[in-house]
């Protein structure tokens, strides 16, 4: 059902032509027993529809009001005023709530003459002038105190050569004019105008002239065109409060014109969702999935073009259906937040909307580049091939994965074979699966952090064994089979407070089954477990599960574990200062609670008694002997020495060979 925004109004005759006394255009007041004054007021709509018949804007309107001496036909009063359409209609926008017309005052009248006026109201263009209308008022002997008079205001018509001639005045009938919205896209909308008379009937072949105003000024032509009952409003510059006047004229019984006016007030509204589809068009407004845009690229320009029109930073949601067959690029500026998310239901948990960028396009399936935090929910992202980051190129902003998220068969050449993020990735759900790296990172590459919470997996929760050379989820020709990151992998916390401060977070899923050509075939780099679990990786070197350079460390506590994986622990030797090596090593915060009797295998670089491989936070309150028997150490293979040499973890944390 239509918004009806109604207001009923009189023809031009009840409102322009003011009949014995019914509105009064002539009031007197007595000022003295000799003298009195006549004030005449000029209903605001007169000039309106004035203004309505101008076509430019360097036309002006004069007002001229002559005031008679009856006895002697001898003009006694004369008032002339001449303003552009710019000036008067500055007037009108501050009597838009107000009842009040523009007041001509004659002081000093004499008493006791008999008088009348006449008005006349003229278009002034460049080279004529045309009078649109005149009315001359009855004799009035002026009294003291109240001298009403009755003008009639005739609109002088050009007279229509048929088989005579006819001069028509306007009629008094009332009818109704409606729009079909109060709310209207700043990006460009279009509003339907429509007449009804006092039956409801729609009334047909009516004129319509309209004026687009804003705080009190009157927008020119580039923001709005009338074509017959529709008015196309352009993109506006700024959202907020808009006005629409509105003149509807039409030919009772075809041959006398009845006019109506109303002022109708229009939002102009900041959306916060825009939808794309692979049926889309860019030439839609994508305010609807029936009016979708077909491309991320487009919505990222109407984004940009839409935040400058607000002060404050808008979050928005991208709603995304069908398969895409091209890459997509997503590149707001100024914008909050984005959300982008897949609109169909997901098929036994698998996604329906989908970015295939198809390999041959050598793009990644999707690119970001934009410093807003951009979320990803329900969707599909595979066939990329690119240099870095195959499914998702995030250049500048945070990256969030959601529930719904599959990123699987990507390839990148170098770094992040499903997801390269140059800032952090924060992982609530989703799975990054079946992706490989020319160098690092064959599920995903982060420089900066990577969080990882909830159910999110990078590779196969459902291997049951190891990895290999031959079966594997995500792959890394040298590093980071499932991870590899410049900073910390986080699990079981959600990302960290305004005092930096980790946040905990529950956490069902891990790392999984993921294989590297070289080191870490899990992960490269330092690892921070609240809970979670890295299994079944395997690496052609080291590190199985967690390759910790001589600077990295892994911090355990609730129920991490790494399943039938190591954490490889790298040693360096410092020649110049003390201490005598850099050690990567293990750190126990909080207490184990795995339900596994082995949390995790130590692979040390270097076998030996000096070196303490285990520690625990010394704000626990915990003790290294509570947890040593838990950790299993890789068997030493020696030089000369048939059969494998056994260790195992001290109950002070250093390496320990079994007798």
């Amino acid at each position: 059902m239509r918004k009806k925004l109604t207001a009923i109004f009189s023809s031009i005759l009840f409102c322009l032509i003011l009949i014995c006394g019914s509105l009064e255009l002539i009031s007197c007041s007595n000022n003295s027993a000799q003298e009195t004054e006549i004030s005449f007021s000029i209903p605001s709509k007169v000039i309106r529809q004035v203004i309505s018949r101008a076509s430019e804007k360097d036309e002006s309107i004069r007002i001229s009001v002559k005031l008679f001496d009856s006895n002697e036909e001898k003009e006694i009063k004369l008032y002339e005023e001449s303003k552009s359409i710019d000036e008067w209609e500055l007037f009108l926008n501050e009597q838009l709530r107000s009842e009040d017309g523009y007041k001509v005052t004659f002081p000093e009248v004499p008493l006791a003459i008999p008088v009348y006026a006449e008005v006349s109201i003229y278009l002034d263009f460049e080279v004529k002038i045309k009078e649109i209308y005149h009315g001359r008022s009855e004799v009035r002997e002026v009294q003291a105190g109240e001298n009403p008079l009755s003008v009639v205001l005739e609109e002088v018509v050009e007279q229509i050569q048929t088989e005579g001639s006819i001069t028509s005045n306007l009629d008094y009938t009332p009818f109704t004019i409606e729009i079909d919205k109060d709310e209207i896209f700043v990006g460009g909308d279009v509003i339907t105008l429509s007449a009804i008379d006092q039956e409801e009937n729609l009334l047909s072949d009516v004129n319509y002239s309209v004026k687009l105003m804003y705080k009190g000024n009157s927008l020119d032509a580039d923001y709005y065109t009338v074509s017959d009952s529709l008015v196309t409003i352009s993109e506006l510059d700024l959202t907020g409060n808009y006005n629409l006047f509105v003149i509807a004229t039409y030919l009772k019984n075809g041959v006398l014109p009845v006019i109506a006016s109303q002022t109708f007030e229009l939002n102009a509204f900041m959306p916060t969702e825009l939808y794309v589809s692979a049926d889309g068009n860019d030439s839609n407004k994508g305010l609807s999935e029936q009016d979708a845009l077909a491309s991320l690229k487009k919505a990222s320009n109407l984004i940009t073009t839409l935040s400058l029109k607000t002060e404050e930073k808008i979050n928005w949601t991208i709603n995304l259906k069908g398969e895409f067959s091209t890459p997509q690029i997503l590149q707001p500026v100024g914008a909050g937040d984005i959300l982008l998310r897949g609109t169909s239901e997901l098929n036994n948990g698998v996604p329906r909307d989908i970015i295939n960028a198809n390999e041959a396009n050598r793009a990644a399936a999707l690119t970001i580049e934009t410093k807003s935090k951009v979320s990803i929910e329900n969707l599909k992202l595979t066939g990329g091939y690119n240099y870095q980051g195959g499914g998702i190129n995030c250049a500048s902003g945070d990256l969030v994965i959601g529930e719904g998220v599959i990123v699987s068969g990507n390839y990148a050449a170098s770094y992040g074979g499903g997801v390269y993020t140059s800032r952090s990735l924060y992982m609530s759900g989703g799975v990054i699966c079946d992706n490989e790296a020319g160098e690092n990172g064959g599920g995903v590459y982060v420089y900066g952090n990577l969080f990882i919470y909830g159910d999110a997996v990078i590779g196969n929760k459902d291997a049951t064994g190891p990895a290999d050379a031959e079966h594997y989820s995500n792959k890394a020709a040298a590093e980071g089979g499932g991870v590899d990151c410049s900073g910390t992998v986080y699990l079981g916390y959600s990302g960290k407070d305004e005092d930096y401060e980790l946040i905990p977070a529950s956490i069902t899923g891990g790392i999984y089954y993921n294989y590297s050509a070289g080191i870490g075939g899990g992960i490269a780099c330092s690892v921070d477990m609240n809970g979670g679990s890295i299994s079944y990786n395997a690496a052609a070197e080291n590190g199985n599960g967690v390759y910790l350079n001589q600077y990295g460390d892994l911090f355990m506590g609730g129920d991490a574990v790494l399943k039938g994986n190591d954490i490889y622990l790298s040693r360096e030797r410092n020649e110049y200062s003390s201490p005598a090596y850099y050690e990567a090593s293990i750190k126990i915060k909080s207490a184990l609670t795995s339900e596994e009797e082995i949390v995790a295998t130590i692979t040390p670089q270097d076998y030996n008694y000096n070196v303490q491989v285990l520690y625990v936070d010394e704000n626990s309150g915990l003790n290294i002997s509570d947890f040593n028997t838990r950790f299993a150490v890789t068997s030493e293979v020696r030089d000369g020495v048939d059969s494998p040499i056994a260790w195992d973890v001290s109950e002070y944390g250093f390496l320990h060979e079994i007798d």
